[in-house]
């Protein structure tokens, strides 16, 4: 299932941050769309399944940022678990039961159009 970007999304593109940065032509190649993480996005090429030594046509899915899909590999998924994810940046992740909003955050990195609303 394609989950099309509801206005506000679109509109809360960090424009100003890469006007700033000098690529503003970038926010035309974002993603238009979301996917469940899980969806099958297509199969497997003809070449990349030779490389790889599977079969053509293997369903391929949609992944996730590393953090978080190693948040269930070490089975942190229910709130009030936490996770210490060390690599290239050390990040304490957490699952909680309530909505937590960073738009402060958002805001500063550039995200001026977000809101916090449900």
């Amino acid at each position: 299932m394609r989950i099309p970007l509801p206005p506000p999304l679109l509109t809360g593109l960090p424009l100003t941050m890469l006007a700033k940065l000098g690529i503003p032509d970038l926010a035309e190649k974002w993603p238009k769309e979301l996917l469940p993480l899980g969806a099958i996005v297509g199969g497997l090429t003809p070449a990349a399944a030779a490389h790889l030594g599977l079969p053509a046509g293997m369903p391929v899915a949609q992944g996730g940022a590393d953090a978080f899909i190693g948040m269930v590999g070490l089975g942190v998924v229910r709130p009030g678990q936490m996770a210490l994810m060390t690599g290239s940046s050390h990040m304490q992740l957490g699952v909680v039961s309530e909505k937590v909003c960073v738009l402060s955050a958002l805001v500063l990195i550039g995200f001026q159009n977000m809101s916090c609303s449900a």
